[in-house]
C-alpha cells in the first residue's frame, strides 16, 4: 500500500495540475495556452490541504495499538539469531541520553548493519529523485503536458512497484533466506539498478526545442520585437520565442494559430515534427503557436525501463528490512531500524531533490524574465526551458553514482557480517532446525489464534 498511495497520488496530481494555480481567485489570468503553455502552473497546492486532513485520520488507530501484539512473546521465544557477533551480547538498556548513545555505539560496531544503512540512504535517495523529478523530466524530454506526465509515471510505478514488492516476498519465503542469502539478493538488484542508470538519457532527436536568443537573433534583429514570450514551433523543428522572434510577417490564423513568411524558419519541413493538439505544418518557413512535441521511439523504451526500475528498487525494500531487523539482537532491532530510517531521510530523501532541482537549475536556458527590456533583470521568474542533453546527463551521473555506492555498500555489507556462533547461548533456541519449524509453527497457530 506504500506504493499504491504514492502511484495514485501521481495521477490524481496530474489531473489537479489542469487546474490553474489560482482558480480560487477572480482576477487569475492563466496563460492563453493552456496546461500546454510553459507559463503555465496547476493547482500543486491542493493536494497537500487533502493530505494533511487524511493524515490527521490516521492518529487515533495508530494509537489504538498495543505495545506488544498477542502471541508476540512466543513467537520471539523460538527465533534462531542471526544477529552480528559484535551486537549479540549486547545489554538491554533502560530509557535516556545515555541508554540512547550506548545502543547506538553498539550499532555502530555492527558493520551489517552500517553497510546496509548507506545501501538504503541510497535506495532512498534515488526513489526521492525520481518521485520529485521524473514526470518533470519526461515533460522536458519528450514534452509532454504536466498532467500527462505524472499520469503516465504514476501508473507505471503503480504497476511497477506492486509486483516488484509481491514478487520479492515470495521468493525469499521460497528460498528460506538468512542474512546472507537476504544480502546476495539485494547485490543483485543494486547491480541491475546500476545497468538500468543511463535510461535517463533517452530523449526524442526529432525536436531541437533550445529556442532562439531571447532578444532576437540576425534574421529578426529588425523586427523590434516585444518583450514577451509566446513560444513557437517552426517547420525546421525548432522552437522561438515568439512569432516576431521567428520573424513571421503574416498571420494564418487556425487553431492552434500559424504564422508565415517567417524568415528565421529553415523552408525544408523536419519529419516527424507535429503540433500541439495533433496538427502539422503544411509547408516551409512557417511556425505553428505552442511548443514542438515529437513522438519518437525513445519515449516507450523509456517508459519500458522505468518500469523496471520501479520493480527492482521496489523488490529491494523487503529484504533491506529483514537485513534491519535479523543482524542485530532482538531487543534492538527497533531501535536499528529507527535509526537507519533517520540517516535515510536526513542523508537521502531530504537532500536529493535540493540537489536534483539545482542540477535542473544549472541546465536553465530561457527563464521567465530573460526576455524583459529592463537589462537589470533582478528578478527571474520560474525556467521555462530546460538544456536537455546537459539534464540527461547530470541525471544519469547522479543515479549512477549512487547505484554504484549502493552495490559496494551491499557488497561490504556481506563481506563483513560474522553471525553468531550456534553454540553461544543467548537465550533464545541455537537448533537450527527445530528453531526455524516451531518459528514457522508458532507464526501459524499465532495467525489462527488471533483470528
Amino acid at each position: 500500500m506504500s506504493y499504491v498511495g504514492p502511484a495514485v497520488g501521481y495521477m490524481l496530481g496530474g489531473q489537479l495540475l489542469t487546474l490553474y494555480i489560482d482558480f480560487d481567485q477572480e482576477n487569475a489570468m492563466p496563460p492563453p495556452g493552456g496546461v500546454a503553455d510553459p507559463r503555465w502552473l496547476g493547482a500543486w497546492w491542493v493536494g497537500h490541504v487533502g493530505c494533511i486532513c487524511l493524515a490527521w485520520l490516521l492518529v487515533l488507530p495508530i494509537a489504538g495499538y498495543p505495545k506488544e501484539l498477542p502471541g508476540t512473546a512466543k513467537i520471539r521465544a523460538t527465533k534462531v539469531s542471526e544477529a552480528h557477533a559484535s551486537t549479540v551480547k549486547a545489554p538491554h538498556h533502560g530509557n535516556g541520553i545515555k541508554s540512547f548513545l550506548s545502543s547506538l555505539a553498539l550499532l555502530a560496531r555492527n558493520p551489517t548493519i552500517v553497510f546496509t544503512t548507506v545501501a538504503a540512504t541510497g535506495l532512498y535517495f534515488n526513489l526521492s529523485a525520481l518521485g520529485t523529478f521524473a514526470p518533470k523530466f519526461m515533460e522536458n524530454q519528450f514534452w509532454m503536458t504536466p498532467s500527462m506526465a505524472s499520469l503516465i509515471f504514476g501508473a507505471i510505478i503503480l504497476v511497477g512497484c506492486i509486483i516488484g514488492s509481491l514478487l520479492s516476498g515470495p521468493v525469499m519465503k521460497w528460498k528460506r533466506m538468512g542474512v546472507t542469502g537476504n544480502l546476495k539478493m539485494c547485490i543483485v538488484l543494486t547491480a541491475i539498478l546500476f545497468l538500468l542508470s543511463p535510461v535517463m538519457l533517452l530523449k526524442c532527436e526529432t525536436v531541437d526545442n533550445s529556442p532562439s536568443s531571447p532578444v532576437g537573433s540576425s534574421c529578426s534583429v529588425d523586427c523590434a520585437c516585444p518583450a514577451v514570450y509566446d513560444v513557437v514551433c517552426g517547420a525546421d523543428g525548432n522552437e522561438y520565442v515568439s512569432p516576431c522572434h521567428a520573424g513571421c510577417s503574416s498571420d494564418l490564423g487556425g487553431d492552434p494559430q500559424m504564422f508565415g513568411e517567417c524568415s528565421c524558419v529553415s523552408p525544408q519541413l523536419t519529419a516527424a515534427v507535429t503540433m500541439l493538439g495533433n496538427q502539422t505544418t503544411t509547408g516551409g518557413g512557417s511556425v505553428t503557436s505552442g511548443r514542438c512535441v515529437s513522438g519518437c521511439w525513445q519515449m516507450y523504451v523509456l517508459f519500458f525501463l522505468m518500469f523496471l526500475i520501479s520493480v527492482f528498487m521496489s523488490a529491494l525494500s523487503p529484504p533491506a528490512y529483514i537485513i534491519a531487523f535479523r543482524c542485530v539482537p532482538e531487543h534492538l532491532s527497533a531501535f536499528a531500524v529507527g535509526t537507519q530510517m533517520v540517516f535515510v531521510r536526513l542523508l537521502g530523501s531530504i537532500p536529493s531533490p535540493i540537489l536534483i532541482g539545482a542540477l535542473f537549475d544549472l541546465t536553465c536556458e530561457l527563464r521567465q524574465g530573460d526576455v524583459s527590456d529592463d537589462a537589470s533583470r533582478d528578478s527571474r521568474g520560474a525556467c521555462w526551458v530546460y538544456d536537455r542533453s546537459t539534464i540527461g546527463l547530470y541525471f544519469t551521473l547522479l543515479l549512477a553514482g549512487t547505484c554504484l555506492i549502493m552495490v559496494i555498500s551491499v557488497v561490504l555489507a556481506l563481506c563483513y557480517y560474522k553471525p553468531i556462533n550456534k553454540d553461544v547461548d543467548v537465550g533464545m533456541e541455537t537448533s537450527s532446525n527445530s528453531g526455524r519449524r516451531s518459528s514457522l509453527a508458532a507464526v501459524e497457530n499465532f495467525g489462527f489464534e488471533s483470528g
